[in-house]
């Protein structure tokens, strides 16, 4: 298999917070950040855990408790704090170290975190290397998948230390203008077990599994009642049906990684833990992974998905069951094995990652794993006797190694092959960025119309993802600090990268 992988040279310095306002401070990798959590009673954790298990046994959304945060050194004021979570609060018992939730506008709806008003915060439940959700989601993002942005930071809850979490980016309309060209769609939230089934016209159908998120006013369920009419179309009309409503291509780089993650939790095998968002531009559905902490799992998957073992999705099942599709999904498998899920563009990054966070995993009085347990998890799979009995846990470098053999032997079994599959930078010309320096916005001139157009910071954080279907192309820029970006054009199959300055 070739592969070729992209890397991004460390070259800048941090951009300031109100330069930025669009989460790239709090979402800088590059350190351990800190949040400081203040309450004015002392038995706030009997307060948590009340609204939590209230919601969970009765139903509805958990309350928020007022309080203060500090972050990275700015103040905040009369924030909402609570739990979330399902089987990482659940599941960790009795244990402190559950997740969290910072609503920055909870009491007040102009109140902004650089640009951002919910913080989502993980805690590493079922996970010894705590990276899980961070590698899965970098692997998405490098593979063109719009999907959330992390970093990590040492949280303390009235001073004192609870342990390290992960930050995950919030989906909502601050995420989705940084994937689209518009984020006035409509957004739904898978909010319980689902198969896809169509269920009639009625969006009070729907209402148990899905939430909308956005123009919850307007209240429009057609668009989605739709997408799921045809999802469940006959086989001779599915390949049709299904392109008239979802963006294909994207939803199979998805499926594809869940599958190369062994990602059980998600739609393919439970029904759960997705979103996806009507772009208002294509009048697509648009497919965005959540919650991958239990990615990298012992589950033996294979690229076809054997409904003899588990429910049947529709959406899966229609897909594999159509020749065309099926040998689609198996070329985005290809891209996504040959280009990203490689030890050459994962393995600098993990190790630098477990390098960074481990003096504060050390540190940290909650923590699932012991700090020897999350060294070897690194590396190799771990032997770990805890409240569920004897259990294997994937070590992150040689799960690649069995995933790069195991997909290779499953994609030659049935008779497929990845050659000529990877990207190749060098298939495009004419292709102009101007003016280089820029100020506030630039231009992008293409040969042909742009499939996708990213743009980095030279950290390697994912700031703009447009997919513009036009041949010219202004980028607004006004709200990022003065610097060196980096910009990345894929057309016709093809990807070229650029450098770009802003005064």
């Amino acid at each position: 298999m070739k592969v070729l992988f992209f890397a991004l040279a460390v070259v800048g310095g941090i951009s300031t917070i109100n330069a930025q306002s669009n989460g790239t401070s709090l979402y800088d990798n590059s350190f351990v950040h800190r949040i400081d959590i203040t309450f004015q009673q002392t038995s706030f954790w009997d307060s948590l855990t009340l609204y939590y298990n209230d919601a969970f046994n009765n139903g509805g959304d958990v309350k928020y408790m007022m309080a203060g945060v500090t972050i990275d050194g700015v103040e905040e004021d009369s924030i909402g704090f609570k739990q979330k979570g399902f089987y990482s609060n659940w599941g960790s018992g009795e244990a402190l170290k559950k997740p969290f939730k910072i609503s920055m506008s909870e009491y007040n709806d102009s109140k902004k975190y650089d640009g951002l008003k919910k913080i989502n915060l993980s805690n590493g439940f079922e996970d010894p290397a705590i990276m899980r959700d961070v590698l899965a989601y970098k692997f998405m993002r490098d593979a063109g998948i719009n999907a959330p942005r992390t970093a990590y930071t040492k949280l303390y809850l009235n001073g004192t230390y609870w342990g390290l979490y992960v930050m995950v980016e919030e989906v909502d309309k601050r995420a989705l203008k940084n994937w689209f060209t518009n984020n006035n769609g409509n957004l739904f939230k898978c909010a319980n077990n689902t198969n896809l089934d169509y269920q009639g016209a009625d969006f009070n159908n729907y209402t148990d599994e899905f939430e909308l998120q956005t123009n919850k006013t307007e209240n429009n369920w057609s668009g989605f009642t739709r997408f799921v009419k045809n999802v469940n179309a006959s086989p001779s009309q599915f390949n049709d049906s299904i392109r008239a409503v979802l963006n294909v291509d994207n939803y199979l780089d998805v499926l594809a990684a869940d599958i190369i993650l062994f990602n059980w939790d998600s739609y393919y095998d439970h029904g759960r833990n997705f979103f996806v968002y009507q772009d208002s531009t294509t009048n697509l559905m648009e497919w965005i992974p959540w919650d991958y902490n239990l990615s990298f799992s012992t589950s033996n998957v294979d690229l076809i998905i054997d409904y003899s073992q588990t429910e049947a999705k529709p959406l899966v099942k229609n897909m594999q069951e159509n020749a065309e599709l099926r040998h689609s999904f198996f070329d985005h498998v290809c891209i996504l094995m040959d280009n990203y899920f490689t030890h050459g563009n994962l393995d600098a990054f993990i190790t630098t990652t477990a390098a960074l966070i481990r003096p504060a995993l050390d540190e940290d009085p909650n923590k699932f794993f012991t700090i020897t347990e999350f060294d070897q998890s690194i590396v190799q799979d771990i032997q770990v006797q805890g409240q569920w009995g004897g259990q294997t846990y994937k070590g992150l470098q040689q799960f690649i190694t069995e995933r790069q053999t195991a997909i290779a032997s499953q994609l030659a079994g049935y008779n497929h092959t990845c050659t000529a599959l990877s990207i190749d930078e060098e298939g495009i010309n004419d292709i102009v960025l101007y003016p280089n320096p820029f100020q506030d916005n630039f231009s992008i001139k293409a040969e042909s119309l742009m499939d996708r157009v990213e743009v980095y910071s030279l950290s390697g954080q994912l700031l703009q993802a447009l997919t513009p279907n036009q041949s010219e192309l202004i980028i607004p820029m006004v709200n990022y600090a003065a610097g060196t970006y980096l910009v990345k054009v894929s057309l016709g199959g093809f990807v070229k990268s650029f450098t770009i300055s802003k005064q």
